[in-house]
């Protein structure tokens, strides 16, 4: 026996065994509790859950039409084995009297697409739970975040009344601030992963990447962002495309237009450059490399002659012309966006990503925090942002006169040729027809409402744009370019043809290339008739009129 703790020396494996189940079974229970722990700060649908069972039945939505026998509910038995554990099993009906197999987000709303030809429609099918439950509901925990908060679903599109791609997706709420917002926008995902048998491009031609995002374009004013991205693309900028229709889940028809919008991510890149080596991240939230950084300081804190050349480092057509549609847009929240390098080229390229803080005044605050009383040009100057597009901007119009000119060049094709009044005439025409084509009138009266504010915008913001230019650089007013074109006859201004006259501005000491066909010539009045030709380069120093006439005279 032992003396001090008087038990036998052939107990002593019996207790180190005792004990040693005692520490592994207070392990299991704690890490039991742990994991409901966890479960309860991050709930997800359990394993069990995999199938959708027969009870979804008692959903008001579902349930009524699988009642009256238009539908015949059959569990799909389609699970995701690896973690996170949550539900990938979706709905498929048999309507009555129609092909087996039928998807079910094409049969609920089969009904109300055949009623409305006229409009674009979009359905999710999505077990209800996995949509609105407290617990595991996307839609009733939409500020979670993470692959635990995407859901199995199937989606269908259907055009002039007629389903023209459908199939499996997975289904997840979209944005940042915008979650808070009563309407959500979501995020489909169209990959193996969740058993997708559509591309994305068959429900928006031409889209690239696995996914897309319904996006309920509404905040101050509503189409900002797909108005924004067509400006964008009209100046050679790479934005997302964008396809207006309405949106039924689970049957229901959601509130508003959403725009069917390509989303940026690795898959888009992957697509957009044929490798997948791609390098990039995401400009608001990304970390940047450091070859990136390295740029950022050196157009901050070095002067012109002391900066290498650019052209092997950024691609700066596509920057300018990025700086150029912000300046137009007068986003307050413009750093955004993805900052990509091919495999083959190391420059660094941009996509255009949430402009849906521009085309009006900026507000006095934003979710409750005030705004500084500052213009989008002060804002893109400004020295303590580790944006390289507006370091561009700020190094342009500062230090480097030859970039300065060829970013004030831009910003004249864009004001003057690309996108003048007249085409921003005939975009918010086409919205309104969105407007008048998906809505019902009893439902227009915001989207109406904004595209007279963002008319308003547009039509003042080329004046308002020369002004704010000129208080940060001294610019000097800008200078009215009038060229007089008889009937019969045309003039080209930098490369853009125009017939029936044309008007523009430049600021002083641009350069300004004008060209009219033989046996036409370019005349400025008061100039001896000797110096009339065919082509002319103007240095703006005022003011000018520019007639075209025949030679003859």
């Amino acid at each position: 026996m032992d003396a001090a703790s008087g038990a036998r020396p052939t107990d002593r494996p019996l207790r180190s065994a005792m004990c040693l189940l005692a520490l592994l079974t207070g392990i299991a229970a704690f890490a039991v509790g742990t994991c409901r722990e966890a479960e309860r700060a991050d709930p997800s649908p359990s394993r069990d859950a995999a199938l959708i069972d027969e009870d979804f039945a008692q959903n008001t939505v579902l349930g009524h039409i699988v009642a009256t026998g238009a539908l015949v509910a059959r569990p799909r038995p389609e699970t995701l084995r690896d973690p996170p554990p949550a539900r990938r099993g979706m709905l498929r009906f048999e309507p009555a009297g129609a092909p087996a197999e039928a998807w079910p987000s094409t049969g609920l709303a089969r009904a109300i697409a055949a009623a409305h030809p006229e409009r674009d429609f979009v359905s999710i099918a999505v077990d209800p739970r996995d949509w609105d439950d407290p617990d595991v509901g996307i839609v009733a925990n939409a500020e979670r975040r993470g692959d635990a908060w995407i859901r199995g679903a199937c989606v269908t599109l259907f055009h002039e009344g007629r389903a023209v791609a459908e199939g499996a997706a997975g289904v997840g709420v979209h944005g940042d601030s915008s979650r808070r917002h009563a309407r959500k926008s979501l995020r489909l995902h169209l990959t193996p992963r969740f058993g997708a048998t559509v591309r994305p491009s068959r429900l928006l031609p031409g889209a690239l990447g696995d996914s897309l995002v319904l996006h309920n374009d509404r905040r101050r004013l509503c189409f900002v962002n797909p108005i924004g991205y067509e400006l964008l693309r009209q100046l050679g900028v790479d934005a997302p495309r964008t396809r207006p229709v309405r949106l039924l889940v689970n049957g229901e028809l959601l509130p508003g237009i959403f725009f069917v919008t390509e989303r940026l991510d690795e898959s888009h890149l992957a697509a957009r450059s044929g490798s997948r080596r791609v390098r990039w991240f995401q400009e608001r939230d990304g970390r940047r490399p450091r070859d990136y950084r390295r740029l950022v300081l050196m157009l901050r804190d070095r002067a012109a002659e002391r900066v290498p050349p650019l052209d092997p480092h950024v691609d700066v057509d596509a920057a300018l012309g990025w700086i150029v549609g912000v300046l137009l847009l007068a986003p307050y929240d413009c750093q955004q966006g993805v900052a990509y390098q091919r495999p083959d080229d190391r420059r660094w390229r941009w996509i255009a990503w949430d402009v849906d803080w521009g085309l009006g005044p900026w507000p006095e605050a934003i979710h409750g925090s005030p705004l500084e009383p500052r213009d989008v040009v002060e804002y893109l100057a400004r020295p303590d942002h580790y944006d390289l597009r507006g370091r561009l901007f700020a190094f342009a119009m500062t230090r480097d006169v030859a970039l300065r000119r060829q970013l004030l060049a831009r910003l004249r094709d864009a004001l003057d040729h690309r996108a003048p009044y007249s085409w921003w005439q005939a975009t918010l025409a086409r919205y309104r027809e969105h407007t008048e084509r998906l809505l019902d009138p009893d439902e227009r009266r915001f989207e109406l409402d904004s595209l007279e504010s963002i008319d308003a915008f547009v039509r003042a913001r080329p004046a308002a744009l020369r002004r704010e230019l000129d208080a940060a650089f001294a610019l000097g007013r800008p200078h009215r370019i009038e060229i007089r074109v008889p009937d019969g006859a045309s003039v080209s201004v930098d490369g853009h043809r125009h017939e029936g006259g044309w008007s523009g501005h430049a600021f002083a000491g641009e350069h300004v290339q004008l060209a009219a066909d033989p046996p036409f010539v370019l005349r400025i009045p008061g100039e001896p008739d000797e110096r009339a030709a065919t082509r002319r380069v103007l240095e703006m120093t005022g003011p000018v009129v520019v007639e075209v006439v025949h030679r003859s005279r």
